[in-house]
């Protein structure tokens, strides 16, 4: 993880360059970059311009991916140190840190990381071994009780769903890949994977999903919030979800699809069986 943010870094750092080069051409002029301490806020709102170039959307593309890898690994950018950073290399500055130091704080923070994966490996597991244990329990009678609370709509399938806010975008298709918050859950309320919380948005396609999320993307429209309740044959089966989700599962999920992306090309993918809509790095 650490060496793919180390690799992102160098990318993002010479795709500036060139972008900065590119200016200096067409200006005439040598670049005047200030490698003063920079205001992190001021600096990104000044970044936040017009994406109308292929060399503006692949920078941000990189950014994106690398903040969501970052985001991942649980590791805490300071970014006035990161955007100095850059800017020193731009102008050729030499580093601020010796060599030593830069290799005794990469350890540190590869450590970091590591312990980070390992705790987040073992809460999975914990919670599994919990869940399994509780689940027969805590689902008992659920769905049957759960049609009769106000908004909830029964389909013919068994799938239960609520509008919690209706949107007043367009209608999500079912072959629609979009930006969304995302969050599963038990019945109990108890979190299995949370979009805003780990990732900060999620990239849903309708492939690879629930086995009743088809169903599911034609009761939203985008800026919309949606719940759903998907019995265990329109989640994960009897198979679940290996260390994530036990066999027979009751599968709650919130949507908000927020915008979309594309549309979805099953020729590109392979389906495993029935996934989930998982939170893929934030885009």
């Amino acid at each position: 993880m650490i060496n793919k943010m180390i690799n992102s870094i160098k990318i993002l750092t010479i795709l500036f360059s060139i972008s900065l080069l590119a200016c200096n051409q067409e200006e005439n002029k040598p670049a005047e970059v200030s490698v003063k301490p920079i205001n992190a806020k001021d600096t990104l709102i000044k970044l936040n311009t017009a994406l109308d170039s292929d060399m503006a959307k692949l920078s941000y593309i990189i950014g994106m991916d690398f903040m969501a890898q970052n985001m991942m690994s649980g590791v805490k950018l300071d970014m006035q140190g990161f955007l100095n950073g850059m800017y020193d290399v731009m102008n050729r500055q030499d580093s601020r840190i010796p060599v030593n130091e830069r290799e005794e704080v990469m350890k540190k923070i590869g450590e970091y990381a590591q312990r980070r994966m390992m705790e987040r490996k073992d809460s999975a597991e914990r919670l599994y071994n919990e869940m399994s244990a509780k689940l027969d329990k805590i689902q008992s009678g659920f769905l049957e009780k759960n049609k009769f609370k106000k908004g909830v709509i029964t389909t013919p399938s068994g799938m239960q769903y609520e509008v919690i806010k209706e949107g007043t975008g367009n209608q999500v298709m079912t072959d629609d890949i979009f930006i969304a918050k995302l969050k599963r859950m038990y019945v109990d309320g108890t979190i299995i994977s949370d979009s805003e919380r780990d990732f900060a948005d999620a990239t849903v396609t309708g492939f690879n999903v629930l086995q009743g999320w088809t169903e599911a993307s034609s009761k939203m429209k985008y800026g919309g919030t949606y719940k759903f309740y998907f019995p265990s044959n329109l989640a994960y089966r009897s198979e679940g979800l290996k260390g994530l989700v036990p066999p027979n599962t009751i599968v709650v999920v919130e949507c908000t699809p927020r915008k979309f992306v594309n549309k979805f090309d099953p020729s590109k993918f392979s389906k495993d069986g029935g996934g989930a809509p998982m939170p893929q790095q934030g885009r």
